[in-house]
């Protein structure tokens, strides 16, 4: 009986853990240019236009008349709206479309290209707070503090399970007789 206690809390910390970890990524980008160009998933609304370190990712260089397909699974993702960003050469930005649809999105980019403000290197912004990591999570702040609790709590049935092993042992060789 007592066993049983000890995997209650670690099948509970393995369901949170795999439970909406996942998400889905899909995008296409035909570049119907001239010009090499540069595209990638911005995790955040398309009107801020420069986001924060961490919020680019999926990038893909574009040469001239060629497409760029992305399908990928990824880990936990910040809630939606996204943005797709092109961008040119300079990293001058020459389209931006909202990403809303976790099924995907295509776009094409065509001549006439008017570029508009440049997107720093990503290494130059600003990172995200601690605060704005947690609350663009799934869950945010509760999901991290049901982890702690759930990590402590299996931490203490570990310790705990150790502790009755220890007892057993120490009972087993010194039996008690009784005459």
């Amino acid at each position: 009986m007592h066993e049983a206690i000890f995997a209650l809390p670690f099948l509970v910390a393995l369901g949170l853990i795999t439970s909406g970890c996942d998400g889905f990524v899909a995008y296409q980008v035909d570049n119907e240019t001239d010009r090499e160009l540069e595209t990638w998933i911005l995790y955040a609304d398309c009107e801020e236009i420069i986001g924060k370190r961490g919020e680019y990712q999926y990038a893909r260089q574009l040469p001239p008349h060629s497409t760029v397909r992305v399908s990928e699974v990824t880990g936990s993702l910040p809630n939606t709206p996204w943005c797709l960003q092109v961008v040119d050469s300079d990293r001058q930005l020459v389209l931006a479309v909202p990403y809303t649809d976790t099924s995907g999105v295509s776009v094409a980019v065509r001549e006439p290209v008017v570029p508009g403000p440049v997107i720093p290197l990503e290494e130059d912004l600003p990172g995200r707070s601690l605060g704005e990591r947690f609350s663009e999570q799934p869950g945010g702040i509760l999901f991290v503090l049901l982890s702690i609790v759930l990590g402590l709590g299996l931490l203490a049935a570990v310790a705990y399970a150790v502790f009755v092993i220890i007892r057993r042992a120490r009972a087993g060789a010194n039996p008690r007789h009784s005459s």
